[in-house]
């Protein structure tokens, strides 16, 4: 059975910190459901490997200033669904270290591959998506470039091993900007 983290008092208001109580469920239960909702983590928070957290459709995690959410556990959400917000990427580029980046949410999950749209892409060729695309080019190792154009202001690096990138052929674009 999946425990519902409003169930153990998260309010879901992007206001209220619920780090503490999305922990508690977490720490409850293996399968755990976040419906719909914004869910403000105002503590550092590790979910651990044995744990699924099910985003419902308008279900989102938003990272506070300088909060690190390190997630190992499995994801279940839809390619096109964001599920991740606020302080993504918290610190300018980092010459020569990998990540080049300090990251608002870190880990190694173990979901079948991760989305851009997780991360607040809109893939739509107008928005500037690059920190939705850097916190998704470190997170996991299977990365699913959905169907969109990906519009970026910034050189991407990915310096990493063992990272499987797999999208939609023509109709995953990513696109610089002049500039």
């Amino acid at each position: 059975n999946d425990l519902d983290v409003k169930w153990f008092e998260s309010v879901g208001d992007g206001v209220t910190g619920d780090a503490a109580a999305i922990l508690s469920t977490a720490s409850t239960g293996n399968n755990v459901c976040a419906s719909p909702g914004t869910y403000l983590i105002d503590a550092d928070i590790t979910i651990p490997e044995s744990v699924t957290i099910e985003f419902a459709e308008g279900a989102i995690f938003q990272i506070g200033t300088g909060i690190t959410l390190t997630y190992n556990g499995s994801i279940i959400a839809g390619a096109y669904q964001q599920i991740f917000s606020g302080d993504l990427v918290q610190s300018a580029f980092l010459s020569g270290a990998t990540p080049p980046y300090t990251f608002g949410v870190q880990g190694s999950p173990k979901s079948v591959a991760s989305s851009p749209y997780w991360f607040g892409a809109a893939g739509d060729d107008t928005a500037i998506d690059s920190d939705a695309l850097d916190s998704w080019l470190y997170f996991g190792t299977s990365l699913y470039l959905a169907k969109g154009v990906f519009k970026t202001g910034r050189d991407h690096n990915l310096k990493r091993s063992n990272v499987h990138i797999f999208g939609e052929g023509k109709a995953s674009e990513l696109h610089g900007t002049a500039g």
